[in-house]
């Protein structure tokens, strides 16, 4: 992301000023009657700046970051905001839920971003209502302790008996699991600094997930590059032992940011999943109907369905469909044949990785099965692209997620062939910020 020149400091357009700097363009256009009233707007105003103490309560002596540039998320159109010499800024959206971030390149900044210059990030989540003015005060903090955005790579999967000794998955116990984090969309290490809470997840066939490990972090050096990693030994894998079971592995991470299960915005961490068994091919699961709803405690997610299809509503084989309508149900985590209620309507998303890599977030819509009995919400996601899969050597893997709540999910292969995924390990572009 481009970091403003601070000798330019400047305030964006309102969203309201564009719209009626629009409305008075073109000259000669013919009356086509009465003017549309303008959508009411949320007002926002606040200052940017430098949380040295890491508190996010401004302390006294804390400067502020003129020239600061704030991005607003889902993107409502605005032109490029950017804080006054001042560190003020103010702009006007429409009524809605919003991730604000806010990005500094300034002197206080003493952590430096990776192949680029100094920054430090901050990130909220705001409900906007029309008519109101809204005051933030966001505090940056040094990209260094606390990356924007972070892929969350499953690198190596090392399958091993009780003495360590390398064994085939048809024979393993157990597993060490090693973990790369890179900045988003990059080969980028994160930062040696950097600390944060790396869980291993495991679900065993279509039972949702659950953490069966906390990652371990060292330093090594690859090709000259250090970095660090995360490590998980001795994980049991002895489901996948018999031929017709599997087990999948993905990532969570969390750090002192805010952190996904809190935002409604899409999740600063993504993961890859690994598929470890002798036949991982798309699980077809029995299609289920809950007995039951409730508001649990406890949230659990099951893709359901994936029916491939060729765009024009006719089933075609995994080989042969480049898209697929994909089916969700919530649960309860302690009663699995439970649905949630009727009437609970989170944000619910589809989180689909091909082969290695991190998960692609996916938007989906709510249908109520109101001629059941029970009646009970479903989450549907259709024409999802899927054409990759056609590919032999290439597969899908579908999980769950839902803003503002943690859950457990299962995951879906989707593939012509899904056995255990050996990619070549990655090699960082580069060292990580602050390695030795």
């Amino acid at each position: 992301m481009p970091r403003p020149q601070l000798r330019v400091p400047r305030i964006a357009l309102s969203a309201l000023a564009v719209v009626l700097a629009l409305a008075t363009a073109g000259v000669g256009r013919a009356d086509s009657g009465p003017a549309a009233q303008p959508q009411p707007l949320a007002n926002v105003r606040g200052i940017v700046w430098y949380d040295d103490a890491g508190t996010g309560l401004r302390q006294e002596g804390e400067p502020l970051a003129p020239g600061a540039q704030i991005v607003v998320r889902p993107d409502p159109g605005l032109p490029t905001i950017y804080a006054n010499g001042d560190g003020a800024f103010a702009f006007s959206v429409p009524e809605g839920a919003y991730t604000i971030e806010a990005w500094w390149d300034g002197p206080e900044v003493t952590s430096r971003s990776p192949g680029g210059p100094g920054a430090a990030y901050f990130s909220t989540t705001v409900d906007l209502l029309a008519g109101t003015t809204h005051d933030l005060s966001l505090g940056v903090r040094p990209t260094g302790r606390f990356p924007a955005r972070v892929d969350a790579r499953i690198e190596v999967v090392w399958p091993h008996g009780y003495a360590g000794q390398f064994a085939p998955v048809a024979e393993a116990p157990l597993a060490n699991v090693m973990a790369y984090l890179f900045h988003a969309n990059t080969r980028q290490p994160v930062p040696c600094s950097y600390s944060p809470r790396v869980s291993l997840v495991a679900a065993v066939d279509d039972r949702p997930g659950e953490v069966v490990a906390q990652g371990v972090k060292r330093a090594i050096a690859v090709e000259g590059r250090s970095f660090p990693i995360w490590e998980f030994n001795d994980v049991d894998v002895r489901a996948a032992q018999d031929p017709k079971r599997r087990v999948y592995f993905w990532l969570k991470v969390a750090d002192d940011l805010t952190s996904d299960e809190d935002t409604y915005a899409e999740p600063r961490f993504r993961s890859n999943v690994w598929a470890h068994g002798l036949d991982g091919r798309t699980y077809s699961p029995q299609r289920m109907t809950p007995v039951g709803t409730d508001l649990p405690d406890r949230l659990a997610a099951r893709v359901d369905v994936v029916w491939p299809h060729d765009g024009a509503g006719h089933e075609r084989p995994v080989d042969r469909a480049r898209f697929a309508n994909v089916d969700v149900l919530l649960l309860d985590a302690d009663s699995p044949n439970t649905s949630v209620s009727p009437s609970y309507n989170p944000d619910v998303w589809l989180l689909k990785s091909l082969d290695g890599g991190p998960a692609e977030v996916i938007r989906g819509r709510r249908v109520l099965m109101g001629q059941q009995d029970p009646a009970y919400p479903r989450w549907v996601f259709e024409d999802v692209e899927v054409g990759e899969a056609r590919d032999p050597t290439s597969r899908y893997y579908f999980r769950v997620a839902v803003a503002g709540r943690s859950l457990s999910t299962n995951v879906w292969a989707h593939g012509v062939d899904g056995r255990t995924y050996f990619p070549d390990r990655d090699v960082p572009a580069a060292s990580g910020l602050d390695c030795p």
